[in-house]
């Protein structure tokens, strides 16, 4: 019989000017402050394989992304959020896209500056996941399908008070995981309404922020609430894993309830090559065993065995 401790809290169902005459170009580069808003338009496309707008195919076993109209993105000038674009797809599912919108914060902004772009929202969490499968429309999409680029300033007309940047390639900065959980190892999926994952080097990322420049990540276990019960019991969550020996395989760790509040815990090794951003990995037989629990005082710390 195997006996584990196991730290954790439980919280149950609970974005010309033409002259007639020669003038002088304005000495400033840079814009001055409180400027009011000022227009950018940008070419935008996606590296392959990329997760903007997600669908699955009719077999359910590709992942397929293209630029959707009206998807924003976050525009940040070192730690200060500009404002959002929106996209225009150039076609029908599309890998790229035209975003356009307008920046009301550019002070400090000039010519040879480097802008970061966010997509699709201006913060950066992976917390509140539901596992629902992915659509164009879906929280998938809209809330967790994260990818950034970097675009730097060519010119700033201070009379039309426009922007001109170089054209943004966006990489993608997780992979989209589908889960299914078998008790034992045998038999169907099963339905769960809650369920943890992390990873044995506890570098899954839960959220980031932008400061100066550069990106910060906090890290932990990344939690799923879905009360009802998908199709097929197959449950879809973006993960960002940042442990850098990606060409290893690292065991994840699971912690779930099904609807007659039983827990469960298991394992799964990601195999190596799979751990790296960008991928779409299926792993439909994550084998659980229902755990017995044995409370220790009014503590979070729990003992459990392996039934």
């Amino acid at each position: 019989m195997k006996t584990n401790r196991l730290y954790l809290t439980i919280t149950l169902v609970g974005t010309v000017l033409a002259g007639c005459q020669k003038m002088e170009e304005p000495a400033p580069q840079e814009l001055a402050r409180d400027n009011g808003s000022w227009i950018l338009s940008l070419e935008a496309s996606k590296e392959l394989p990329a997760t903007k707008a997600l669908e699955l195919d009719s077999e359910g076993a590709t992942l397929n992304a293209y630029w959707k109209d009206g998807e924003t993105v976050a525009v940040y000038f070192n730690e200060k959020l500009l404002g959002t674009l929106e996209a225009k797809a150039t076609g029908d599912k599309s890998a790229t896209a035209t975003l356009s919108g307008k920046l009301d914060k550019v002070d400090g902004l000039s010519v040879n500056s480097a802008l970061t772009l966010l997509f699709p929202r201006s913060t950066w969490d992976y917390t509140g996941q539901t596992g629902a499968a992915p659509s164009a429309t879906g929280s998938l999409a809209t809330n967790y399908d994260y990818a950034t680029a970097s675009v730097t300033v060519k010119t700033l007309d201070t009379y039309a008070k426009a922007i001109t940047t170089t054209s943004a390639s966006f990489t993608n900065e997780q992979s989209i995981y589908r889960f299914g959980f078998l008790v034992d190892g045998a038999g169907s999926a099963i339905s769960v309404k809650e369920f943890s994952v992390g990873a044995s080097d506890d570098r899954l990322v839960q959220s980031r922020t932008y400061a100066s420049g550069a990106w910060t990540s906090t890290y932990g276990p990344i939690s799923v609430h879905q009360p009802s019960s998908p199709d097929g019991n197959l449950y879809y969550l973006a993960i960002r894993n940042e442990n850098t020996y990606t060409s290893q395989a690292e065991p994840y760790s699971f912690l779930l309830v099904d609807g007659n509040d039983a827990l469960y815990s298991g394992d799964k090794n990601i195999p190596g090559g799979k751990l790296g951003n960008g991928n779409f990995i299926s792993a439909k037989t994550v084998s659980v065993s229902q755990v017995q629990l044995t409370p220790k005082g009014n503590h979070t710390i729990l003992e459990f065995e392996v039934l």
